[in-house]
């Protein structure tokens, strides 16, 4: 009698693991239709970009294939076409209260776009400039002066500013360098981004990687995307 109940409950167990094994395997499979139906329409409003590739929480299955939207989608472009750039950088982007409707809206939407060190410097126009230790560095042979430089944003535009200028020995910081002199450093390497109705550059910085630039959005209307990230 005990030998036939534990063969009745090893019998048990194993329809329970069966059972939900079917389930998660079913489970992987329409998460991975979502997020393939994601990367569908991202690649549909960006025309050319590559590389696509998006997740969803398990919770949010179900209110997927009820209509009832996404709260949390996240992923990242490998190779973004931008118009008015030859630099197509990398982009990372977490979205959270995202509508499924044919007119979807975000809630919130947070995107970083890296530019590859290597083109940093052509981008900026100081064809010359190094990446060290998260600025830009300019240094002139022979006359013992350097130069440099942070990243700043002002109203979606992306430019440098000097942090200290050295000059035949002297060093120059802060407020000491002359107004002139910096604007003259913003004007030649500010670049001017046009982004979708409702997204703003909130910070440029240097990394390792590249020039992270970070931008946010709230209630972004999806369908604004194909308005500038289009290939140039």
């Amino acid at each position: 009698m005990g030998m036939m109940l534990r063969d009745n409950g090893r019998k048990i167990l194993v329809g329970v693991l069966t059972t939900l094994l079917v389930l998660s395997a079913a489970g992987v499979g329409v998460k991975n239709y979502i997020a393939s139906q994601v990367n569908s329409r991202i690649a549909r409003a960006i025309p050319g970009a590559t590389g696509i590739n998006s997740s969803i929480g398990w919770g949010d299955i179900a209110p997927a294939l009820t209509g009832h939207g996404l709260h949390t989608l996240s992923g990242s472009i490998k190779d973004t076409p931008v118009a008015g750039f030859s630099v197509h950088p990398e982009i990372s982007f977490t979205a959270t209260n995202v509508a499924t409707t044919s007119n979807s809206v975000i809630g919130s939407l947070d995107i970083a776009a890296t530019i590859p060190t290597k083109s940093i410097t052509g981008l900026v126009n100081f064809p010359n400039a190094q990446v060290v230790n998260h600025t830009l560095v300019i240094a002139i042979d022979g006359l013992n002066t350097s130069a440099v430089m942070v990243p700043a944003v002002s109203n979606n535009a992306i430019y440098f500013q000097l942090q200290s200028v050295k000059v035949l020995g002297a060093t120059l910081t802060g407020s000491s360098i002359p107004a002139a002199v910096q604007a003259q450093v913003k004007a030649k390497s500010s670049r001017q981004i046009k982004l979708p109705t409702g997204l703003k550059i909130q910070s440029a910085s240097l990394q390792s990687s590249g020039l992270l630039v970070k931008m946010h959005a709230d209630n972004f209307d999806f369908a604004n995307i194909g308005t500038s990230f289009q290939s140039s």
